[in-house]
């Protein structure tokens, strides 16, 4: 999420980029002006995500623009020890069974 916060200038839009294309609302992406602030969310994001968002702000007196990087982390499995040990187990315990045969 990112915000700006807004003058309260009725004339204000705010306009957002991704890689300098302006973005879309969708499923995942919304934005919204509410309590003095525009925000942008986005919902799930994935390691497509990554790139550099703008927030463009324009009024009658002008304009100005911030942007950021986003990077994303592919989503790590978690595996526990104890679960680790007990897969061990079941897999010598079924290659322990076909030697017996």
């Amino acid at each position: 999420e990112m915000k700006v916060g807004p003058v309260g200038d009725p004339s204000m839009i705010v306009e957002w980029y991704y890689n300098g294309v302006m973005m879309q609302a969708s499923s995942r992406v919304n934005s919204s002006c509410q309590f003095g602030y525009a925000t942008m969310s986005m919902l799930n994001s994935e390691q497509a995500d990554a790139g550099e968002y703008t927030c463009l702000v324009k009024t009658e007196a002008g304009s100005v623009h911030s942007s950021c990087m986003l990077s994303v982390e592919a989503k790590k499995e978690l595996v526990s020890e104890s679960h680790s040990s007990n897969l061990r187990m079941v897999e010598e315990s079924h290659q322990t069974q076909q030697v017996i045969v």
